[in-house]
């Protein structure tokens, strides 16, 4: 953690004591605990998947539901670790029955106090009981998985030039976020130099994160593309994140 903290800009954290490490280690626990509870007693992992099934009476029209809501489930899971944005909790995802596509909202990248990007949960992105049981291990491992390595290899075509397209965005972002945060709080107020920096530094963040997407193959054994899935789909991850992004949903 220290070093990621240092490679995107942070500060190491300070040294904890093992007073420290076993109160934080019953905070864990009861917080699994609570997440189990929840997931077994109050919201069932197959929710989402039984209401799917009410909803499309056809089989058919279930199936194409589901290959295109996979598809959408990816290229958002792809957009919030690749880019480094925020997760979107439940209410900020909107899925049209009509298609399977999924609509997002609030999904903006985090900045620490530098304005660099940074990782604040440990999972990557939103893979939560009820979206793996709905899409199926084999579709997380089938289309899911193959969709990821997709986008990442088409953004990383020279062609494409996403360096350019990342740049124009990230500069945006920044003035926005230098303004809310820096007096005299204008967007006019935001230095060049500073900004040029910042751009090309967080630029290259970006690209380091897709390089090894593209690239799965390369390693059979150490898959970046399955250890994220794994990183998202842990129970004990998962019961770190807050309640209110509903983990078990």
């Amino acid at each position: 953690q220290q070093q990621q903290q240092q490679e995107n800009g942070g500060t190491p954290t300070a040294a904890v004591t093992p007073a420290a490490i076993a109160a934080s280690n019953n905070a864990q626990a009861e917080r699994r605990q609570i997440f189990d509870e929840m997931r077994h007693q109050i919201v069932a992992s197959d929710l989402m998947t039984r209401y799917m099934k009410a909803t499309f009476s056809d089989a058919a029209e279930l199936f194409t539901f589901k290959r295109q809501f996979t598809n959408q489930l990816a290229m958002i899971a792809f957009a919030t670790y690749g880019f480094y944005l925020t997760k979107g909790a439940p209410h900020a995802m909107r899925m049209l029955l009509q298609s399977g596509n999924i609509v997002p909202w609030e999904m903006a990248p985090n900045f620490d106090n530098s304005g660099l990007l940074t990782q604040i949960d440990r999972i990557p992105f939103r893979l939560t009981p009820n979206l793996v049981n709905f899409v199926s291990p084999v579709g997380i491992t089938g289309l899911f998985s193959s969709a990821l390595v997709a986008v990442a290899q088409t953004l990383e075509d020279p062609d494409f030039g996403i360096q350019d397209y990342l740049s124009a965005v990230l500069r945006d972002e920044l003035i926005s976020w230098y303004a809310n945060r820096e007096s005299p709080y204008q967007k006019s107020a935001v230095r060049n130099e500073w900004l040029q920096g910042k751009v090309q530094r967080n630029v290259t963040y970006i690209l380091k994160r897709l390089e090894p997407l593209s690239k799965p193959d390369i390693d059979i054994n150490n898959n970046p593309v399955d250890t994220l899935i794994k990183l998202s789909t842990s129970s004990t991850n998962l019961c770190l994140m807050p309640p209110t992004w509903h983990p078990w949903l």
